[in-house]
């Protein structure tokens, strides 16, 4: 099994709930079978897309705080 790269493109994604994106259950899907590699930036690329979402209405501070802090819990 092969590592892949993991975007924050993707992630944020599937953060706002866009699973229905092929992209997105592409990475879903092989994230079952073997493990992501994320470049240095991901988690800043990352929280400001997630920020940006919040202020733009995609999603709510609990959401977006969640999503950030997940990985952590």
């Amino acid at each position: 099994m092969t590592a892949f790269v993991i975007d924050a493109s993707i992630a944020a994604a599937f953060a706002f709930g866009e699973n229905d994106d092929p992209r997105v259950m592409s990475a879903i899907e092989r994230l079952g079978e073997t493990v992501a590699l994320a470049p240095t930036v991901f988690f800043y690329e990352l929280r400001n897309v997630l920020i940006v979402g919040e202020r733009r209405g995609r999603s709510k501070s609990p959401q977006t705080s969640y999503a950030i802090l997940r990985p952590f819990l």
